[in-house]
């Protein structure tokens, strides 16, 4: 998949979309072994999955050489965020 898109002449991915304003979106779910992390309802699907969390986009994108932008759920507080910062 990096192949192909880094053949596209692609730089900068985006990763989130209309999820910051769905209230199970958060970071925290997102993180630790994948088969750990707890589902989540999505905003047009009930039952998504934390299996593709905001970590893993980040280490995709590094990967591949592309500039990377996170959403987060717009409910996240600034504690949130800071453990967010701490944690990546």
């Amino acid at each position: 998949m990096a192949e192909a898109l880094i053949d596209q002449g692609i730089t900068v991915l985006r990763y989130g979309g209309s999820m910051i304003n769905h209230p199970e979106y958060r970071w925290k779910p997102m993180i630790g072994p994948r088969d750990r992390r707890p589902p989540c309802r999505g905003t047009w699907y009930p039952h998504s999955s934390n299996g593709w969390g905001i970590l893993d986009f980040m280490e995709f994108c590094e990967a591949a050489g592309f500039e990377y932008i996170p959403a987060f759920n717009m409910g996240e507080c600034p504690q949130d965020m800071a453990d967010f910062i701490d944690y990546a």
